[in-house]
């Protein structure tokens, strides 16, 4: 199914949201959380399918590849307590939806398995999986910002079964992180949702 992500339509209210994602000529979309938090029926109204949300983080700073390597997802210590509160309230509003899906970016990886970061990551990423999983909604890792077999790595790390990742093959592209078809190959059974920046939802 092909949807669009909210976000991008830079809607005011999900009556707004409904009007453009119609006028996109669609009818699936992948919902911000934040930005609508309650749910008023306005895209139920409209017959438009919410198949997936997204939660994002406090403090990214997308200026340059450097920046938002340093402030992306959960990686900043000084916004940690204030993005796993985030997530809390993501998962409560996908739950209240839903929604059995959300997506998020975990923020860059380290590489090697004994590095000081990787072990603070990987605990940050089980509490917020552990989040949504106790409101019975799955997650999705954003591609791009780590090459696929660090990632398949982490999440043999991660060991959550509900987690899972998000391809987006534009990310790859952005952040040069290798071939999107090999990253297609490699990425096996991990992936519950596909998106050319994010916008094919499954």
């Amino acid at each position: 199914m092909i949807g669009v992500c909210s976000w991008s339509l830079r809607a005011k209210s999900a009556a707004d949201l409904a009007e453009k994602v119609r006028a996109v000529g669609v009818d699936a979309v992948q919902l911000a959380l934040a930005a609508f938090p309650t749910d008023d029926g306005a895209l139920a109204e409209a017959g438009i399918a919410v198949r997936s949300g997204m939660f994002s983080t406090f403090g990214e700073d997308y200026a340059t590849l450097e920046s938002i390597r340093r402030t992306g997802g959960l990686r900043p210590d000084a916004h940690w307590k204030r993005n796993l509160a985030a997530a809390e309230a993501a998962a409560q509003t996908a739950e209240r939806l839903r929604l059995p899906l959300v997506s998020f970016h975990a923020g860059f990886l380290p590489e090697e398995r004994d590095a000081p970061e990787r072990a603070t990551m990987i605990d940050r990423l089980r509490q917020v999986v552990d989040v949504f999983a106790r409101r019975g909604v799955r997650v999705a890792l954003e591609t791009g910002q780590e090459r696929a077999e660090v990632l398949l790595d982490v999440f043999a790390e991660l060991d959550r079964p509900t987690c899972g990742v998000n391809f987006d093959p534009a990310n790859m592209i952005l952040y040069g992180m290798g071939d999107p078809g090999q990253g297609d190959q490699k990425r096996g059974n991990s992936e519950p949702q596909t998106g050319p920046e994010r916008t094919d939802l499954h």
